[in-house]
């Protein structure tokens, strides 16, 4: 056994869990453990004690347990391997990802609603990196910006795109924000496969929007809050205007 797995495993014995309220059992479980997240107890990657062990500790049955365990997997909060131990996931914020996705299908929300929700959830981004942007955030920035004015595949212009989005939600610093915007992006890139590589090909010339990522970074790397969020707002029209003309493509190849 390596030093960081048995580090991990004395770590997971020492947590200790309390008798539950057996009349809202499943709930105290699940308040338990994301307490024990909160505290530090319990950290990404670590290892839960066994279904077993859980039980005794809490005055329950297994299946108790494993009830309270599985709404967590649902959640993305953790996830089981082989042989029935169960992790904390090693990313959180893949956490927001399958609620929103179930919100999104009990409303019926369309690919363009969700453009929307992400739009204005850049545009505080935006906001707030260019608030807090240091030196290091604006070299990052800058290479990022590099990269993607010198790609050639659509498929890697892309995924530079999506990085330096990413990377300004993450200057930002909110980690609420980061999470929603994070399953917001995953959510389009879902309901429209390589939307990202759609839109690259839609534009005949990159000229554009490379311009318009151009003017959000020289804004967000001065530290200019209101041409930060106004160069977001001009960058996610012309985005929300590509999603458009792609969902109503798509409508169409459907009605027909």
């Amino acid at each position: 056994m390596s030093g960081e797995v048995r580090a991990v495993k004395q770590m997971t014995e020492q947590i200790v869990f309390h008798k539950v309220n057996k009349d809202d059992a499943v709930n105290d479980i699940l308040d338990q453990i994301v307490k024990a997240i909160e505290d530090g107890k319990l950290r990404e990657g670590d290892a839960l004690p066994t279904e077993r062990k859980m039980a005794e500790q809490m005055g329950v049955s297994r299946p108790v347990v494993r009830e309270a365990l599985h709404s967590l997997r649902l959640l993305g909060i953790i996830h089981p391997i082989q042989g029935g131990a169960n992790y904390i996931t090693d990313d959180f914020n893949d956490c927001m990802i399958t609620p929103l996705t179930l919100l999104f299908r009990m409303n019926r929300s369309t690919v363009t609603q969700v453009q929307q929700l992400r739009s204005s959830l850049e545009m505080e981004c935006a906001f707030l990196a260019a608030e807090k942007c240091t030196e290091s955030d604006a070299a990052e920035l800058t290479r990022y910006l590099n990269r993607l004015e010198q790609a050639e595949n659509d498929r890697e212009r892309a995924s530079l795109d999506r990085e330096l989005h990413l990377k300004i939600a993450s200057i930002a610093d909110n980690p609420m924000i980061y999470q929603v915007l994070c399953a917001s992006s995953v959510l389009i890139e879902n309901m429209i496969t390589d939307i990202r590589a759609l839109i690259m090909q839609k534009e005949k010339s990159t000229k554009g929007i490379d311009q318009e990522h151009r003017n959000l970074v020289r804004a967000i790397t001065a530290h200019d809050v209101r041409d930060a969020t106004r160069r977001m707002v001009e960058h996610m029209w012309t985005v929300t205007g590509y999603v458009r003309t792609i969902e109503e493509t798509h409508r169409s190849q459907r009605e027909d």
